[in-house]
């Protein structure tokens, strides 16, 4: 009879250890400035498929491919991710609130990452609540300002809002509840120090205001903002950025943009963090998935050419979101908090940084509030033959 109690009391020890780590996921929390914490890895959804061009084509009407979307962010889940990073402009939040509740993952244990669409800066609350809608919940853990640039309904046409002013209504729904942390993405070191010099709530990562305010995201930051933007918006918010979303990779170190967020207490997001690693194209600089030294370096601990860059970005502070449909590379991609690399080997994988940027939209450089380098021969508009 003892013996019987025992095992009982075993097995119910062990249901609920394994209860809590199906909560917390596989990858460890770092702290936000606004007192939350992100999960140190999760999963982009751009799409789901790599045709970027049939994105643009369609005008986000649809996502090809659809079940990729469903499929991976539901697989992601049960590999242990607890970060789906999605956008308005993905045209897939609907697919990946899909993909959450045929996991089984309670909704509270998903950090969930949407961004403010660039035709949207005038009705950011607005916006909000019908990603809200699409993602079927209540409140974003984290809402971002996609671009410091902003658009009209045609997505070609500059409407030349000061993402300042976007800024406020981000805090105001981080005020009432809709967003539980915001930020920035795509911003630059400039853009950075405007907006902490002027902000109530800081960024938790690169941006969002009002909807701070409100509740509708609970932390708010911005995505794609350079230093300077980065510096304005610090000058005059009243929620600091929580979070800054922008493009590390090995090509792209952003170390001037690192140690910008390091002093301000923001946090890094990196998209596109394999850089040109699988890029067939020999005009982006190496390394490619089979480099010499990625290779003996993955070696030595069993993991892939991926996996080693994955670590290489976390180390370095930076929360990845790799974007993967195959399962196998989904687990793979998480796989990457057993090992640490050692001072040597971060140093040499820090040489293979070119300032290379794989995201380099130049046919939007006449905007005021561009935040990349100025090419001598800009792109065409993709959207130049898109009706609207």
């Amino acid at each position: 009879m003892a013996r019987v109690v025992f095992l009982c009391l075993l097995l119910s020890v062990l249901a609920v250890a394994q209860a809590a780590d199906q909560t917390a996921g596989k990858a460890p929390r770092l702290p936000l400035n606004d007192g939350r914490s992100i999960p140190a890895l999760g999963l982009g959804t751009f799409l789901g498929f790599d045709e970027v061009s049939h994105y643009i084509k369609i005008k986000g009407q649809k996502a090809a491919k659809e079940r990729e979307v469903e499929n991976a962010v539901s697989w992601a889940l049960n590999a242990g991710y607890r970060l789906i990073d999605t956008a308005s402009l993905y045209n897939n939040e609907h697919l990946v609130a899909s993909g959450i509740e045929e996991s089984g993952v309670k909704r509270e244990d998903v950090f969930i990452v949407t961004k403010l669409g660039t035709p949207e800066q005038r009705d950011v609350l607005g916006s909000l609540r019908k990603s809200l809608q699409r993602l079927n919940t209540s409140y974003v853990d984290l809402y971002l300002i996609h671009f410091p640039i902003a658009f009209k309904a045609d997505l070609k046409t500059y409407d030349v809002i000061d993402y300042l002013d976007t800024w406020r209504a981000m805090e105001e729904a981080h005020a009432q509840g809709l967003a539980r942390s915001i930020g920035v993405s795509n911003f630059n070191v400039t853009q950075m120090q405007r907006l902490l010099d002027n902000c109530r709530v800081k960024p938790a990562v690169l941006q969002v205001e009002e909807a701070h305010a409100l509740g509708l995201a609970r932390s708010i930051g911005v995505s794609n903002f350079n230093v300077t933007q980065l510096q304005r918006l610090l000058d005059h918010c009243r929620v600091k950025p929580a979070v800054l979303q922008v493009e590390v990779n090995l090509n792209l170190a952003q170390e001037a943009l690192l140690n910008f967020t390091r002093q301000h207490d923001i946090q890094v997001m990196a998209y596109s963090p394999f850089g040109s690693l699988f890029d067939s194209n020999p005009a982006p600089p190496p390394p490619r998935v089979g480099d010499e030294t990625l290779v003996n370096i993955a070696g030595k601990y069993k993991k892939t050419t991926p996996q080693v860059v994955l670590r290489y970005l976390i180390q370095r502070g930076v929360v990845p979101i790799p974007k993967s449909v195959r399962k196998e590379k989904i687990e793979q991609n998480i796989d990457v908090f057993d090992f640490e690399l050692t001072p040597e080997e971060m140093d040499t994988l820090s040489k293979f940084n070119k300032n290379y940027r794989l995201v380099w939209p130049t046919f939007w450089q006449d905007h005021p509030y561009y935040p990349f380098e100025q090419s001598d021969k800009p792109g065409p508009n993709p959207f130049e033959g898109v009706k609207e």
